[in-house]
């Protein structure tokens, strides 16, 4: 049974505002010394990831009234803080993605998740950006995506066929 107009709207303004919430934890656990904000990034990445991988949410890309908005483009400040990023350090956030990808489709945000945990001193550089980094690693071929790319919690990625023995 399909739920309601009302009922859909009522579950995308809470995972809204739990996408939000997170979002803050986030920013905070950066504030907190090196080891304690790792280890608060890791539960919440793996929060997150469980609840998505538990099929919390679902969408195949082929029913077009359930697919999110896109994701919000960066802030003007957050694209000045992404813009003092050197070319080594987005080498390694791109590493660092494909190092949390797998041969098994991925949600993004757990993909995301992961790999912001490897980086608490880059504080200010936001999700959205690995999300774009993941976008960026699929038009390169080095990711393969399933379901809605723009929007990092309703999409997939894995390794292709060419990286199979060489990553997890």
């Amino acid at each position: 049974m399909r739920p309601s107009t009302d009922t859909e709207k009522k579950i995308n303004d809470l995972l809204s505002e739990t996408i939000d919430s997170l979002g803050k934890a986030m920013m905070l656990a950066r504030e907190l010394d090196e080891e304690a904000g790792k280890l608060v990034s890791q539960y919440l990445g793996s929060a997150i990831a469980s609840t998505l991988y538990a099929g919390t949410i679902v969408c195949d890309g082929t029913d077009l009234e359930r697919i999110p908005e896109d994701d919000e483009p960066l802030t003007p400040e957050e694209q000045a803080r992404v813009d003092l990023l050197t070319a080594d350090e987005i080498q390694a956030i791109d590493e660092a993605i494909l190092a949390n990808s797998s041969h098994q489709f991925r949600k993004i945000a757990r993909v995301v998740g992961g790999s912001m945990s490897l980086f608490p001193d880059q504080r200010g550089i936001p999700d959205i950006f690995y999300a774009d980094r993941v976008r960026h690693l699929v038009a390169t071929g080095d990711l393969e995506a399933e379901g809605y790319l723009p929007a990092m919690g309703f999409c997939e990625v894995r390794l292709p066929e060419s990286h199979r023995g060489q990553r997890g």
